[in-house]
């Protein structure tokens, strides 16, 4: 491997390859914890989980690890960064060779899944406003990597789309998908407030 103009030694390959899944085990390790903590801020208990927050649960735990294998299959062609960045070479492997973008979808699966867990319906909002703008990231990704691979890259989605199709995968999502929506419209039904400003007060008291 070249790097600089030089070529890079096998300790510093190592070197390299270490830290980063340093910084992976970081994300995941901070992003659970902070799960559990706001869990254990909104006294989330498991023994009073109705059929909304079962569901939720069953879909943030494949989704989440769907998401740390999609890391580490990007990894293998980039580096471990905090936003996904086009890579040297088309990934075409794991979750990747089923789903596009597998980062965004699996990552806009296993947030809306917790927040269906700890029945936020203010987060639960926030990234419903904030799914365009992920859609908007992923459609520009599109393009990039078209420009990059030019006939590779739709060769490849069409290969992709077709496994997509034949396998489970596409069952799965669905189910996914359907699931997350159901939970989210009782959520919404249930937890809506009387006065719509009052989603906008973090502290409201008790009367």
């Amino acid at each position: 491997m070249v790097e600089g103009g030089r070529k890079r030694t096998r300790r510093e390959q190592r070197h390299t390859k270490l830290l980063e899944f340093v910084t992976l085990a970081a994300q995941v390790c901070l992003t659970l914890a902070a799960f559990i903590i706001i869990a254990m801020r909104n006294d989330v208990h498991t023994s009073e989980w109705g059929l909304r927050q079962r569901a939720g649960f069953i879909v943030f735990v494949p989704a989440f690890c769907a998401w740390v294998a999609a890391r580490v299959e990007l990894s293998k062609y980039s580096s471990f960064a905090v936003m996904p960045a086009i890579p040297p070479k088309l990934v075409q492997t794991g979750c990747y060779s089923y789903l596009q973008h597998p980062i965004y979808v699996t990552s806009f699966l296993y947030v809306l899944a917790y927040f269906l867990v700890i029945s936020s319906i203010r987060g639960c909002l926030a990234l419903l406003i904030l799914a365009p703008v992920q859609y908007m990231r992923a459609s520009v990704e599109s393009i990039n990597l078209k420009k990059k691979f030019h006939y590779k890259y739709e060769l490849f989605i069409e290969a992709q789309d077709a496994r997509y199709r034949k396998s489970g995968a596409r069952t799965v999502v669905l189910c996914a998908f359907t699931m997350l929506a159901v939970g989210t419209a009782h959520l919404l039904m249930e937890e809506w407030p009387v006065d719509p400003w009052d989603l906008f007060d973090m502290y409201p008291s008790e009367e």
